[in-house]
């Protein structure tokens, strides 16, 4: 291969990879603007759904990008090699010119640092992946507290409490520094049917838990002693 044909080969590649990074550009800019015409009716859910397939596809993409650009780092140190070992079996001839390898050095050095980006965007686009998936987890826990949450207002019929009231009760004796958390938990338990918070509490249990807690709170003198008419 004569110098001048080397040189347009090396010329032809460096617009062939500008051409390849509009193009990459110019689609994962089409990518985000293709899912907002069925935005306005989808549910939060399927919002973070689209998101998290939207991500996935995008590192799809980088994850591509990191292969073709490690192909041709490969490439590029193999010619090299290939004219280091030419140069020195020809040495004298000028077969090889030394500002050719030093140019042919320049490209395999441009192609390290486009495979650290291309790296670096793959970290980065993975990231993105794991954060849409949390977020997804996050909405899953979100809709199933709301889901078995009871109304506040709500109590067993011909009850004294209602959730409102027991919650505001297990909580005086969860923050309380004499009584703890576990005094709580320990009331849900054995008075709660063994319920891990007041929301998952069946309504006839709600004025034991009740109870419960205020003798709790009067034996530490937290509460007045009720009367006894």
């Amino acid at each position: 291969m004569s110098i001048n044909a080397s040189l347009r080969s090396v010329s032809a590649r460096a617009k062939k990879h500008r051409t390849r990074e509009a193009g990459s550009r110019a689609e994962a800019h089409n990518r985000e603007l293709s899912p907002m015409t069925a935005a306005s009716v989808q549910t939060p859910h399927q919002k973070i759904y689209e998101l998290y397939l939207k991500r996935r596809i995008q590192r799809i993409g980088v994850l591509k990008n990191v292969i073709k650009q490690w192909h041709q780092l490969q490439h590029s140190e193999w010619f090299f090699g290939t004219l280091v070992a030419w140069h020195s079996a020809t040495e004298g001839h000028d077969f090889v010119p030394d500002h050719f390898l030093d140019l042919i050095a320049d490209v395999v050095q441009e192609d390290e640092s486009s495979l650290d980006v291309a790296v670096d965007r793959l970290a980065a686009a993975n990231k993105r992946v794991h954060e849409a998936i949390e977020a997804m987890d996050m909405n899953r826990r979100g809709l199933g507290a709301r889901r078995d949450a009871q109304p506040l207002a709500a109590k067993a019929p011909g009850g004294k409490y209602n959730y409102g009231q027991v919650s505001d009760i297990v909580r005086k004796v969860a923050t309380n520094p004499k009584l703890g958390r576990q005094s709580a938990v320990d009331i849900l338990d054995r008075d709660g049917g063994g319920v891990a918070n007041v929301s998952k509490l069946k309504p006839e249990n709600l004025d034991k838990v009740y109870e419960a807690c205020r003798v709790l709170l009067v034996g530490e003198g937290l509460l007045p002693t009720p009367s006894i008419n």
